[in-house]
């Protein structure tokens, strides 16, 4: 290969991997932002007197769906008494 076929090659494979680095990043932290609010939400309304307990299968639906996550909890532990 010539020497500008290989430098435009590495620099594609370059921008392409900061691309994916990037993405799993702002994934992580997205990720990792739903489940502290999701946690201090869960822990105020403990605090209220509604007793959802804070375990792995909580913070793990908090986590993943946010908000409306602790909606679901709160569904599920209201009509099901589960969680």
């Amino acid at each position: 290969m010539s020497p500008i076929i290989s430098t435009v090659v590495a620099v594609v494979l370059v921008l392409l991997v900061a691309k994916l680095i990037f993405k799993s990043t702002k994934a992580i932290v997205g990720f990792l932002v739903n489940t502290v609010v999701g946690f201090v939400i869960l822990w105020v309304l403990n605090l209220l007197g509604l007793g959802i307990p804070l375990n792995w299968i909580t913070a793990a639906i908090v986590g993943f769906l946010g908000v409306p996550g602790i909606i679901i909890v709160l569904i599920l532990h209201a009509v099901f008494h589960v969680l």
